[in-house]
This record gives structure tokens, sequence and C-alpha cells, in this order.
């Protein structure tokens, strides 16, 4: 099963609502977030009913990259100054805070091993994935043509 929550501009709720499907379901739940969603709905895990089925990977770009993509914001000098949410953080005082699994991925072997981890922890926890904030907009862009080649035939 497949469940997509967009929310208002997308990072409404996100990280609530599969919190909420993860505890009510008692199925394997697996959240892909961006890290301004993920850091703007933490706190979904400040309560008592954060199940162990609950995984989440947080795909860390330093913020706000999808205004990269949109060809909007993208196009205007104001784009890093009021589009972009640019920041250093990370997720591990989030994971710690709320007694979470915190696992993290720099690189294609950090991301292998770290997703084996993820899925066999028996606990709820955050695999976050750090990603190339400039470069970012270039590879989903190229994913996407993949994809369009890919399912066209």
């Amino acid at each position: 099963r497949f469940f997509g929550n967009r929310g208002v501009s997308g990072i409404d709720g996100c990280t609530s609502t599969a919190a909420g499907a993860a505890y009510v379901t008692q199925r394997n739940t697996l959240l892909i977030s961006g890290d301004v969603s993920f850091f703007y709905d933490v706190n979904a895990f400040w309560n008592n009913y954060i199940s162990s089925k609950l995984k989440v990977v947080v795909i860390n770009n330093e913020g706000g990259g999808i205004f990269r993509i949109i060809e909007g914001p993208k196009t205007t000098d104001a784009l890093e100054k009021y589009f972009e949410t640019h920041h250093h953080r990370t997720c591990e005082g989030v994971a710690k805070m709320y007694g979470l699994e915190y696992l993290s991925a720099h690189n294609i072997a950090d991301l292998n091993a770290s997703l084996e981890k993820l899925f066999a922890n028996s606990n709820c926890s955050i695999l976050e994935v750090f990603t190339p904030r400039l470069e970012n907009d270039s590879v989903l862009k190229g994913f996407f043509t993949f994809i369009k080649e890919h399912t066209a035939k």
C-alpha cells in the first residue's frame, strides 16, 4: 500500500500522519521526507504512541531544495534569501531528544549499510541521507527524465 500526504505546501503534518498510520495499522510504515518538512513536524514524536514499525528517511539537502526545481523561484535573485530555508542542522538531535535510533548516510556505501540497519531495527528509526544542496535539482530532473523515457516504452 502506498499513501501520500501533500499537506499545505507539502510540509504540514507529514510526519504526524506517518506516525499515526504506523500506530493504527501496526504495519511497517516508511516515511520519506525532506529536511524542512521533517523539522517542521518533529512534534509528531512527542507522545507515548510511536510505533516501532515507523521508519523515517529524511533527505537532508540543507533546506528548501524544491524551489530550485520550480521554474518561478529558480529564476529570481531572491531564491536563496526568501524561498529556500538554508540550514546546517541534522536530525541526530531530534532522534536523541525522542529516544529514537539514528542512522546517517553521506555516500552510496553508507546508504546501503544504513538501509539494511534501518529495516532490521526493532525500534522507530530515522535515517538521514545527506545530499548536495546545489546539485539536487539537476539530479532529480534527470531522474524524472529517466522515468519518463523508461515508462513510455
